[in-house]
């Protein structure tokens, strides 16, 4: 499976619309920009995810999926909340037997794309939209060991994991 970084032009970002509707759409355009000005000149679409799962998914179907916000903001992270190997709970996330409930932490994970094995899905889910926020240039960054979740806890280092499902 290829990873979103390499295929551009079949990504989209989806930002929630359960919490923090204007914080996401902001943060989800802001990865949008960076992305293009940074790598690629390439401009991934950006969609709410009301709009990500009308018709059956259609617009997500075939491309990598970037969520913005974890399941209690975001539907399609909430519908795909079992691609991701972390536990999801109302106020905390859950990676391994580690908890996490401050809202300044936050969590990258990345999982299959539910409506196809082809691609990836990537959740990127702050305790609050701030954390949500200040994951993003995490997940731009390439100085991380191979794992697939990013653990950013509130006022410690950020960890990169392997693990399984």
């Amino acid at each position: 499976m290829k990873s979103w970084h390499d295929d551009q032009e079949y990504t989209v970002i989806v930002y929630g619309t359960c919490a923090d509707v204007e914080a996401n759409r902001h943060t989800a355009e802001q990865l949008q920009h960076v992305v293009a000005r940074q790598w690629s000149n390439i401009k991934i679409p950006v969609m709410s995810d009301v709009d990500a799962t009308k018709f059956g998914g259609a617009s997500v179907h075939t491309r990598h999926v970037l969520l913005i916000g974890g399941p209690g903001a975001n539907r399609l992270a909430d519908q795909w909340r079992s691609s991701f190997p972390v536990t999801f709970g109302t106020g905390f996330f859950k990676v391994r037997d580690e908890q996490f409930a401050h809202p300044g932490s936050a969590v990258i994970a990345v999982g299959e794309n539910s409506l196809s094995s082809a691609h990836s899905a990537i959740v990127v889910a702050g305790l609050s939209a701030e954390a949500t926020q200040f994951a993003i240039p995490f997940l731009l960054s390439g100085g991380f060991r191979p794992g697939n979740v990013l653990v950013l806890p509130n006022r410690a280092k950020a960890r990169s994991l392997l693990v399984k499902q």
